[in-house]
């Protein structure tokens, strides 16, 4: 693994509309025709939430979700996901391909 490397996880609107970005993640799901949300860990670079995605899990949003339920059930798809990508990265089987990271078959 390189020294400099560092992960994020965030909550993520896999189908974001217009406009989506200024009302919030999680709450700006609630009450719209958006119907999954979920997680996505990336290697940390410069640009917010710009680095190479390692890996991404959708949630459901519920017709009766909270934006406290909907962030519950995020974290906890954040929580099985975020071990699994630092796995991955521990492993040194990767290399950045642009803006992809990329597994490969034989340690880089």
């Amino acid at each position: 693994m390189r020294s400099d490397t560092r992960l994020s996880a965030l909550f993520d609107t896999l189908e974001a509309g217009p406009g989506f970005e200024q009302r919030g993640k999680v709450r700006g799901a609630i009450g719209t025709a958006i119907r999954v949300s979920g997680v996505t860990v990336h290697l940390v670079t410069p640009e917010l939430d710009g680095g190479p995605i390692i890996l991404q899990r959708p949630v459901a949003v519920l017709e009766d979700d909270s934006a406290e339920s909907l962030a519950a059930r995020i974290l906890v798809e954040e929580h099985r996901l975020y071990p699994t990508a630092v796995s991955m990265v521990l492993d040194g089987t990767w290399r950045i391909d642009g803006r992809r990271f990329v597994r490969a078959k034989t340690p880089v």
